[in-house]
Parts: C-alpha cells; structure tokens; sequence
C-alpha cells in the first residue's frame, strides 16, 4: 500500500550562545536578519504501523544541525525533538515528509540582541595651520632709504606652538629696528639676520598676526638693482618650512657718469657710466697725483668705491703729463646737470716702445706697443728672446708651446703670436723683430732680432735674401742682411748708391750665420743696393744678391 502521510513536526529548540564581547560601548541594536541556512539533518524514525490505526507516536529525533549566520557565530546546536505524528498507516507505506534536509532556507529573522561591542572611533581634532606672507613699504626705492618690512601671519583651526620665524637681510639692506611683535613673541636678531619666537606656554591665537620692522638701503646701488628679502617659518605640528619674499628694486633716477678732460676741455676718457638713483653732489680722491705708470687715483663717495682712472686714455694710452680734470655728472630724468670735479696731475717718466715685425720683404707686417716706467732714462740694455723659433696655432695655443715669442728688455716684455695686423697667422719663413725704446725725454734707441715661424711641414727655406729693416728712419743706421736657406752661408755685403759708387767697403758676418750687420752710419738719405755674395761652408762663392735699402733721415 502506497500511503502519503503529511506530518506536521513542531520543533522546539533551545539554543544557548556564549559571547565574550569588549566594549566601551553599550549598543542596544534591533537586527533584522535574513539568513541562508543550511540543515544537514540525519533523522531516524522508529515506526509502528498498523492497518487503519491512528496511532499516536513519541519519536525521539536527534539533529544535528549547522547554522551558517553571518553574524560570524559558528554554531553547533545539539537539538532534541519531540515528534507528535498521528499517522494513517497501511502496509507498504511510502511516507513523504515536510522535513527539509540539506536545504537552503532563507530565513528572516528578527532579533533583539543586546550587545557589547568594541568600537574604534575616528576622532576630529584640530590641527593648527600657520600661513606666512610678506610685504615691503616701498617696492621701488632708492638708495639710503628707510623701509618698512611686514610679515603677515594667519593661524587657523587652533592655537599654533613652538612658532619660529626667521628673516634674512640682504648684504645691501642694514636692519634698523623691530616695530610689532605679535603677543607672547620674543625678537632677536644677529646683524641682518632676525628671529621671532613664540615657545610654550606661550603660543599664536587662531587669527591674523603681522611683524612689522625697518631696514635702511645702501647707499650708491645701481638702478636697477633688485634687492630680495626672504622669510622662513615652522611651528608644532607643520608639513616643514613655510618660504615668503620679497623684492625692492633700486630706482633709476639718475645718470652719473665719471670722465677725465684735459685742460682745454676735450673729453680725454670716459671711465664709469650707471643708472643710479641717487645725485652725487661730492666726492674724494684717494691720490691727486699719478707718478708712475699704472698708477690709479680712486674716486670714492661716502667712502664707497665709485670708480678708478688708471692716467689712460680712452684707447688705453698714457696720457701725456699735465693737469686733468676728473668730473662726475648727474643727469636727472628732466636732463638737469650736475658736475662736480677735481684735479688729477699726471707727472711720470714713461719710456714708449714699439716692436715692429718685418718679413722677409722688409714690410711691416705688425705694430706691437708697450709702456714702461722710465725715471731714469735707462737705455735699451739687452734685448733677448724667449725662443727663436716660432709655430703660431689656430684657436687657443698649447700649454708649454712655441706658439708665441716673447721679447724682454729693460724688465719689460711683448709678446708676438705670429699673426699680422689684420690677425691672419703669417707664412713661413725668417721674420725680423726690431724694438724701439724712446726714454722719457725722448732719446730713441733699436735693436733687431730675428725670429723663424715654422708652422706644420712646410719648407722655410727660398734662397732669397732681405734686409730688416730695409727703411732705415729716426737715425737707424743698422740693418741685417740675411737669407732663408737651410745651408749654413756665410753673407758678405757691399753698399752702392744708384750711381753704382760703392759707399760702404764690405761687412762680413759671422760663419756660417745666414746673417750680416750693415752699418750706414754718415750716409745721406735716399735710395742704395747692397750686393750681397752667398758663400757655402766648404768656402765657394754660390750665389750674388741685390736687394735695395732706402735711407730716410
């Protein structure tokens, strides 16, 4: 007999859940639950069955029951069911029942559960923020005023500690004084470089708070000059450094400008020329006199170097000696004039001396000039060279090099590159350098000196002879015959007027030299040709020049 039988169970449970809960906090919470259970339920039944009976049955129902809640409280809650079944039997029953196993509930629940919980709490407490700012009394001023510096402060949130602020000068500014310390503020400062502090108990109210001190600007700064003052702030509690600065830039009032004119009133040099904001109404030299060489005389206003003249002129040559005028002007924005002036005299003994390079054509291929202090009127003396032979360079010359020749006399020195007038580096061959020396009053000495320039692989040697000089003027009466040639010759020279009358006997040079001094000491001026024979060193006559030589008196 196949018997449906519905079953109606009533389940009593107890369940009991301990919790060890801590808590500062008592939280009275109505919790509305939906939960998915899952019941595995193992259930035996023990049935007495009789045809057509209604037989009432005590069943024991042990259940084992697993409760997933997402209260994240694992259960195990051992059940004990009584079951009431009235029952309908017949032979061969087939008893479904309204058991659920292993069953997916949805089960809403509504629970008051008291709970203690413990709760950590994100709590507001206000940070202090300090904010710095700067601002100047004047951002355009001029020199030897006095400003106003202001550094603004604003607190906000709470009450900022352990304030420092820090100022620092600039080398043109001098620091006057402190005017406003906000309250519970302590000033110090150490030359150009001021602090204000603000240490517990003490501290900045939440509010805007404003330091204010003075600073005198430099005298004699140029227009244009920028002068920025910089701040510095930390407290308790703040990201770092906190920056403020700002600028006050020097007016331009004025042009002023240093000259030097001579006795007649001719611009001699003009020295010094700036945009300034102050008028120079007076000044003072450090020296009225210039004796030498070199020497300076410093124009200085308020004690402040205002500029130099060295007794050059504009092109930097010595001035002849005599009285100058040193003028400083003033030209106001309407183009009013100031001049104020002193006297300068100039009084040295200044030997001028000029190098003059000549090629093998006897031209002059550069001027080179110098000065030298000459109290005594010291001859030429001894004329020497650094080296004789000479390999100019493109671009900068090497360290150590023979890029340049430097000739000294009299503790004096000039120094040839191997370049002509125009800069172009000469060619190769024998170059011939002839120093004049004209004392401080005037007398006039020369000397010659022959230098080879040899620059890469190129041959020096032609075979043709020059003199250097071949313009003999201002009293010259020697010039040096010589030839480019790598044979060792001996020259020997014979003068002849343009009659063809020999003037001058023959003058040998030494052996093997390539060279010979001619002498024309008691010649008129005007044109003559020296004849000149090559002689080899086994003493065989090769080769007769002639080249010309012009005598100017």
């Amino acid at each position: 007999t196949n018997t449906k039988t519905p079953t109606n169970t009533p389940t009593v449970t107890f369940t009991f859940t301990p919790t060890n809960t801590p808590t500062n906090t008592f939280t009275a919470t109505d919790t509305f639950t939906f939960t998915n259970t899952r019941t595995p339920t193992n259930t035996p039944t023990a049935t007495f069955t009789f045809t057509s009976t209604a037989t009432a049955t005590d069943t024991f129902t042990a259940t084992n029951t697993f409760t997933f809640t997402n209260t994240r409280t694992p259960t195990n809650t051992p059940t004990a069911t009584f079951t009431f079944t009235p029952t309908n039997t017949h032979t061969a029953t087939y008893t479904p029942t309204n058991t659920a196993t292993n069953t997916a509930t949805s089960t809403p629940t509504s629970t008051y559960t008291p709970t203690f919980t413990s709760t950590p709490t994100d709590t507001f407490t206000p940070t202090p923020g300090v904010n710095i700012a700067k601002k100047v009394s004047e951002s355009v001023a001029n020199s030897g005023d006095v400003v106003t510096y202001s550094l603004i402060l604003n607190v906000v949130q709470s009450p900022a500690s352990s304030v420092t602020v820090t100022d620092h000068l600039p080398a043109n500014e001098t620091f006057q004084g402190f005017l406003i310390t906000p309250y519970g503020g302590t000033p110090s400062n150490n030359g150009n470089d001021l602090t204000w502090t603000w240490n517990p108990p003490q501290s900045l109210p939440v509010g805007p708070a404003t330091i204010t001190y003075q600073a005198k600007i430099a005298d004699l700064l140029k227009g244009g000059t920028i002068l920025t003052n910089s701040a510095e702030l930390t407290y308790a509690g703040g990201p770092g450094p906190k920056n403020a600065s700002v600028n006050v830039v020097i007016a331009s009032t004025y042009e002023v400008k240093v000259s030097v004119y001579n006795e007649s009133g001719e611009l001699v040099k003009e020295i010094w020329v700036q945009e300034m904001s102050q008028q120079i109404k007076n000044f003072d030299l450090s020296s009225a006199a210039i004796t030498q060489l070199g020497g300076k005389t410093y124009v200085e206003v308020g004690g402040q170097l205002l500029a130099a003249w060295d007794g050059t002129n504009q092109m930097g040559d010595p001035v002849d000696n005599g009285v100058y005028h040193l003028q400083v002007s003033s030209t106001d924005t309407y183009g009013v004039v100031t001049n104020v002036s002193q006297l300068v005299t100039v009084s040295r003994s200044i030997a001028k001396i000029q190098v003059n390079i000549y090629n093998g054509a006897g031209e002059v291929i550069r001027h080179l000039y110098s000065y030298a202090d000459d109290p005594g009127n010291a001859s030429l003396g001894n004329v020497s060279l650094s080296g004789s032979l000479l390999a100019p360079e493109a671009g900068t010359p090497t360290a150590g090099g023979n890029a340049s020749v430097t000739i000294y006399f009299n503790g004096t020195q000039v120094v040839w590159d191997g370049r002509s007038d125009s800069g172009a580096i000469v060619t190769n061959g024998v170059y011939q350098a002839e120093v004049h020396w004209v004392d401080g009053q005037g007398g006039e000495q020369v000397v010659s000196k022959s230098v080879v320039v040899q620059r890469g692989s190129n041959p020096l040697a032609d075979g043709k002879v020059y003199a250097a000089p071949n313009v003999l003027t201002n009293g010259t009466v020697q010039t040096t015959i010589q030839v480019q040639s790598p044979v060792a010759y001996t020259l020997t020279v014979r003068l002849y007027d343009i009659a063809g009358e020999l003037t001058k006997p023959a003058q040998t040079g030494p052996g093997g030299s390539k060279y010979v001094i001619l002498d024309v000491t008691g010649l008129a001026s005007g044109f003559y040709y020296a004849a000149v024979d090559l002689v080899d060193p086994q003493g065989n006559l090769v080769q007769k020049q002639v080249i010309p030589i012009l005598i100017k008196h």
